[in-house]
């Protein structure tokens, strides 16, 4: 397996941030480095590499539609039940990932194609340093707990909870808190 072309830590980053040696886990920390990425991506509503993103939206009977990922740098089509609308048929808010001017049919299947991320490819400044740093937190805190351990403690000393696997540790999300948009 190679790192996909949306992975924001290289390997070599998450090998010196872990002070791994060797090549024997190269498989599972690219894993981890997809999973964090992905997670904090789903975290923030954002795309941290820009791709291209087609979503559906049912109709609510409201003048605004909010796109799921931000940063949007361009709106590719809007197709309301089969039909493709014109750009003069809504107003495309890219800052905020909105599309607004005309009453979205309540029930009517509205596919919308666009371009989302901060950046064209890994290592471009615009990927903001937040974000790597969370993506490096996750995969500690899931690298140093790859037995599953929830919670430990050792009389008279004291006790420690680990974050669940399926989730992004506190630290993570503390660094990700600027980069939260928009909660859905």
């Amino acid at each position: 397996m190679s790192l996909s072309e949306y992975a924001i830590v290289t390997l070599g980053e998450a090998k010196n941030f872990l002070h791994v040696d060797g090549d024997d886990d190269d498989l599972t920390l690219e894993l981890l480095i997809e999973t964090a990425t992905a997670k904090t991506e789903d975290y923030c509503s954002s795309c941290w590499v820009k791709r291209g993103i087609t979503e559906t939206h049912i109709g609510n009977g409201k003048q605004a539609i909010n796109l799921y990922r931000l940063p949007v740098e361009s709106v590719e089509a809007v197709i309301v039940d089969g039909v493709e609308l014109e750009e003069s048929d809504y107003i495309a808010q890219l800052s905020i990932g909105r599309l607004i001017g005309r009453i979205w049919q309540k029930d009517s299947v509205i596919e919308i194609a666009y371009t989302a991320g901060y950046a064209d490819s890994y290592g471009q400044a615009a990927i903001p340093y937040a974000a790597k740093l969370a993506v490096l937190n996750a995969l500690a805190a899931w690298w140093n707990n790859r037995m599953g351990v929830t919670s430990e403690s050792i009389a008279g000393i004291g006790s420690v909870a680990y974050t669940n696997e399926e989730e992004l540790p506190e630290n993570a999300k503390a660094k990700l808190s600027s980069l939260r948009k928009r909660i859905l």
